[in-house]
């Protein structure tokens, strides 16, 4: 739901424009930097008796030495495989495309908004804050908007 929530827009944050307070949150919560993989099913055999069939795996992340030699694991299990090589790329997978093994990261931050550039929930904005080397696009995840008055009033909190 994430990535399909908002649009790119072309408004800028920036320190000495339009932002009033910043803090980057940074966790290690949840991070997974080895992985076991395992594969069960059930196929006729010779005979025509029921044979179980087990297949396991372990894939460790380009990253597991960057977190001062504690490694974090969690099992995975996917029945559809049936190779082992099949398994190891699908583990690869997790590192590659669903990022298990990076810290999440949060960006919270008070804005005067942007420059009338119509914004909504789920919309990426571009931020720079050079005092904290912060240079990406984030999307914003809450605000505090004034119906009354139809604008909104400061508050906006992103994530990459």
């Amino acid at each position: 739901m994430v990535s399909r929530l908002g649009k790119d827009t072309d408004a800028l944050l920036y320190e000495k424009k339009n932002i009033t307070d910043f803090v980057d949150k940074e966790s290690i919560q949840g991070i997974v930097t080895r992985v076991h993989g395992k594969s069960e099913w059930t196929e006729d055999g010779p005979d025509g008796k029921q044979l179980t069939k087990r297949i396991k795996t372990t894939v460790d992340s380009p990253l597991i030495n960057a977190y001062s030699g504690i490694v974090f694991e969690q099992q995975f299990t996917n029945n559809d495989i049936r190779t082992e090589q099949e398994l190891k790329n699908w583990l690869t997978l997790k590192f590659s495309t669903e990022n298990i093994d990076k810290p999440s990261r949060t960006i919270e931050l008070d804005t005067n908004i942007v420059d009338e550039t119509e914004v909504a929930l789920g919309d990426k904005l571009n931020l720079k804050y050079l005092k904290h080397d912060v240079d990406m696009l984030i999307r914003m995840t809450k605000y505090q908007y004034d119906g009354f008055n139809n604008r909104y009033i400061k508050s906006l909190s992103g994530m990459p």
